[in-house]
């Protein structure tokens, strides 16, 4: 967490200068690089992800160990937020951070004040790969075999494929909605794995 997993610095560490919001790139040694409205050009946010601290496991041991205070320190566990942010510096370097709560909120609130901010046009890949598939390929499988699958299992989608297998396309209607909604996709369209 708090680092750099894409592009240039890439494996690189951040820290939060003292004082201040100014979140800095660690590049070689104590020499560091700030990201802040002097060196941003533009930035966007590429996933973001919230995990509640809430466990029963957490709850239970704490109920054992001290009481009542224990299931009240097992329920009330902090969120854990991820952020995975896209920035384009202005010297032309980009770099995919992924970032912790306190990081994200000290990031946007220095870049908030960027009065030339614009969105990037084409963000830097999500940890999730992306994969293109062919229109027509998914069309016909759907349309003769898309009561068994074939068309899930085309998009890599394993899980859903043996669904439509054993309830024989979610019971028609998501072999016909599916038919409806390949017509609609570019050709080729992506697919998340």
């Amino acid at each position: 967490m708090n680092t750099v997993i894409a592009g240039d610095y890439s494996g690189k560490t951040l820290d939060i200068a003292p004082g201040t919001n100014t979140v800095r790139i660690y590049y070689s040694g104590l020499k560091c690089f700030p990201v802040n409205k002097d060196t941003v050009a533009e930035y966007a946010v590429v996933n973001a992800e919230s995990k509640s601290g809430f466990s029963v496991g957490k709850a239970v041991a704490g109920a054992a160990v001290f009481g009542d205070l224990g299931v009240a320190a097992g329920v009330g566990g902090k969120d854990k937020s991820s952020y995975q942010v896209d920035i384009r510096f202005r010297d032309g370097k980009r770099s995919l951070l992924e970032l912790d709560g306190k990081f994200y909120k000290a990031l946007t609130t220095e870049l908030f004040g960027l009065e030339d901010y614009t969105p990037i046009s084409n963000p830097l890949p999500s940890a999730k790969p992306v994969v293109m598939k062919s229109k027509w390929v998914s069309f016909f499988l759907c349309l003769f075999f898309g009561i068994f699958g074939a068309h899930k299992f085309y998009e890599g989608k394993i899980g859903m494929g043996f669904l439509y297998f054993f309830t024989v396309g979610l019971f028609l209607i998501g072999w016909i909605a599916d038919i409806i909604m390949i017509l609609k996709k570019p050709d080729p369209y992506p697919v998340s794995k």
